[in-house]
C-alpha cells in the first residue's frame, strides 16, 4: 500500500480564471502508460478517489487541468 506521500498531482499549465477538472489515472502494467479511472471537479475528492484505488494496489495519479472556456 502507498503512503499519502507517495500520491503525485501533476498540474498542466493553461491560463489562469479557467474552470479545473481533476483527473484520476490508473498505470496500465509496468510501462509509462496511463488510463483514465475518473474526473473530479474539486482535488479533495479527486485524492481521496486515488488513495481508494491505491489501497486495490494500483498505481495512481491525479492531473489537474484548467479547462478552456468558450469565446
Amino acid at each position: 500500500m502507498r503512503s499519502n506521500t507517495d500520491h503525485k498531482t501533476i498540474a498542466v499549465n493553461n491560463p489562469g480564471g479557467q474552470p479545473r477538472q481533476f483527473c484520476v489515472q490508473i498505470q496500465v502494467g509496468n510501462q509509462n502508460l496511463w488510463k483514465r479511472s475518473a474526473v473530479f471537479l474539486n482535488q479533495k475528492s479527486a485524492e481521496q478517489c486515488s488513495l481508494d484505488l491505491q489501497t486495490q494496489g494500483k498505481v495512481t495519479r491525479v492531473v489537474h487541468y484548467r479547462l478552456p472556456t468558450a469565446a
